[in-house]
């Protein structure tokens, strides 16, 4: 009901008496604030996830890590991700002719930090959780995989691709 009256009386007040009888924008600004409203609520950005870095990163890892795969050094996970199978791997290097390449481990770990990016980054797309877009990225990287490859299942086990038998009803 105020909402109503107060333009009214505005319009009333300007047809009566003339403009010098509204009170300045800044006077009612005033009373405005001084009547209790609440402050504005500033909303805090999160921050932008670079999806075209995140991509360029993971391409320029890809050929290195199907080597790995292909060696029989790194293998992934039923949840997404990727991990050494035996710990000795993790200290090599991942080219011994160029040790600024770094370690097997330091690679995993780039690939597994960006993987949890882009797979938050599509939860949110989608609106659902993290893990499910990391399951759903492990089923599909097992589907795609050659038989020599090598999967870490849900119980903890390494098990090569050819080995996996897909339990029926699933």
């Amino acid at each position: 009901m105020n909402r109503f009256f107060t333009p009214l009386f505005g319009l009333l007040c300007l047809a009566c008496f003339g403009a010098q009888a509204l009170p300045a924008a800044s006077s009612t600004a005033r009373l405005a604030g001084a009547q209790g409203d609440k402050p504005e609520r500033r909303e805090k950005k999160k921050p932008v996830l670079d999806v075209a870095a995140l991509k360029r990163r993971m391409k320029a890892r890809y050929a290195t890590l199907a080597r790995l795969r292909e060696q029989g050094l790194v293998g992934e996970t039923w949840n997404g991700f990727v991990d050494v199978l035996k710990k000795s791997a993790a200290s090599r290097l991942v080219d011994p002719k160029d040790k600024s390449k770094g370690t097997v481990a330091q690679l995993l770990a780039k690939e597994v930090a960006d993987r949890r990016l882009l797979y938050a980054h599509l939860a949110r797309q989608l609106k659902t959780r993290p893990e499910t877009i990391g399951v759903q990225s492990g089923v599909r990287h097992l589907a795609r995989a050659k038989p020599e490859h090598w999967f870490r299942l849900k119980d903890g086990r390494w098990a090569q691709r050819k080995r996996i038998r897909r339990k029926k009803g699933a």
